[in-house]
């Protein structure tokens, strides 16, 4: 595996997929985004290209399939749930940080996201139900796939709903939540009054809070202190639900804990959590 700090053509791709990554962070809105930033060979690393079939439908997701080194591998695989913008090439960042920590990871699209299939969506709603059979549905292809792993779901922002929803189903081992989406009504109207705009949510959305509740598994949540969106105030409520659950905070705003945890290199700190809080 080469190291992007040798590589500056690297570094620059580095630099603008963080780049691109926080601008559709702070979109907060469905924005999907069709072309790839980058792909993982761009940080060398060892990935298979998946088309996985959702569970309800003849769609396609497209996912990548990263895996660490051979002598590091925890046995764990960590499914990243992004938010509502461009695709899983955005997150390529974090997937980098969790593989050379010894986790499996596979990025995923939601339809209507990056190269799955096409969904026909409105960007006014805060996110579509489907989204989390998507999200099941890579799950399932994890478990049948990885018998012998841990299966555990990064989710952010609206990825945080979608664990949940899809954890009713097709329970986990563990959730690790930023950014945590809990009261889709409130988030609406902050989201609303913040970019003046007018914010739909989808049938059903009153039950997410219910969802968090019966959640069984680990959890662990990660919240900016400056998030006037997904507050800390929500993960803090969600979090004091159950013992087998953890909030960590950081001093900075929606969806920036890599960047704000980071030391020696990007997001150690907030990968020592997710080891030490999963024990793997």
């Amino acid at each position: 595996m080469c190291l992007i700090a040798n590589n500056p053509f690297l570094i620059m791709k580095y630099f603008i997929c963080c780049l691109f990554s926080l601008i559709y962070h702070q979109s907060q809105a469905l924005k999907p985004a069709k072309n790839y930033l980058v792909t993982p060979d761009t940080f060398g690393l060892n990935y298979e290209t998946l088309n996985i079939p959702t569970i309800d439908s003849s769609l396609n997701l497209k996912a990548w399939k990263i895996l660490p080194a051979p002598a590091d591998d925890r046995k764990t695989v960590i499914i990243i749930a992004y938010g509502d913008a461009g695709n899983m090439s955005y997150y390529l960042q974090q997937a980098y940080a969790l593989v050379s920590n010894g986790f499996t990871v596979i990025t995923f699209d939601y339809r209507g996201f990056g190269e799955s299939s096409y969904f026909a969506l409105n960007e006014k709603f805060l996110y579509y139900n489907v989204f989390a059979t998507d999200l099941c549905s890579v799950i399932r292809w994890s478990r049948m796939h990885l018998k012998d792993y841990k299966t555990g779901v990064l989710g952010f922002s609206m990825g945080t709903a979608m664990a949940a929803m899809a954890n009713q189903s097709d329970p986990l081992d563990f959730i690790v939540a930023e950014g945590l989406l809990y009261h889709p009504f409130i988030v609406s109207i902050r989201i609303g009054a913040l970019k003046h705009t007018e914010v739909l949510i989808p049938d059903g959305a009153e039950r997410l809070m219910e969802f968090y509740s019966a959640i069984t598994c680990q959890l662990l949540v990660f919240a900016g202190t400056q998030d006037l969106v997904t507050t800390i105030a929500d993960s803090k409520t969600v979090v004091k639900q159950k013992k087998n659950r953890k909030l960590v905070s950081f001093k900075a705003n929606h969806l920036q804990g890599f960047e704000a945890l980071s030391k020696k290199k990007y997001g150690d700190k907030y990968v020592e959590q997710i080891i030490r809080f999963i024990g793997s």
